[in-house]
């Protein structure tokens, strides 16, 4: 064989060569994509779960905001009512509520708020609810 073959083959040879290169190179770069595809797909899920997690919070928080006006509406006909009829329990019931309000802002239990001022437990676990998502929420 003559040099010029020689070179030849060598130069085909080499050609082979870079190109299996080339070719491993691909499919590693092409599993690296579909790791990352795959990797994009979880997180988008993960955000999708929590948007929908928050949805469901921003509702409940709604929900018991109203809950919450409800009452407070209803405390301040109370103590409207009251003045017009001097009825001092009522006056005295209000400020009740806001002992309990008090209390339930500094941590206090539902059950602690129903015996020790008497209230209905769905009126302390409200006060209690409301005012631990609401430091939640800010």
């Amino acid at each position: 064989m003559n040099n010029e073959m020689i070179l030849a083959f060598a130069s085909i040879g080499l050609m082979v060569l870079s190109t299996g290169w080339m070719l491993v190179r691909t499919r590693a770069s092409q599993r690296q994509l579909n790791e990352l595809g795959q990797a994009l797909i979880r997180l988008e899920d993960l955000i999708h779960a929590q948007n929908t997690g928050i949805k469901g919070i921003g509702s409940s928080l709604g929900g018991v905001q109203l809950r919450q006006q409800s009452v407070a509406d209803r405390l301040e006909q109370l103590e409207q009512d009251s003045k017009l009829t001097g009825n001092a329990e009522v006056v005295g019931g209000s400020q009740v509520y806001r002992q309990a309000i008090n209390l339930a802002v500094s941590g206090a239990e539902a059950a602690e708020l129903a015996q020790r001022f008497g209230l209905s437990r769905g009126e302390a676990e409200l006060m209690v609810s409301f005012h631990q998502l609401g430091e939640k929420v800010a």
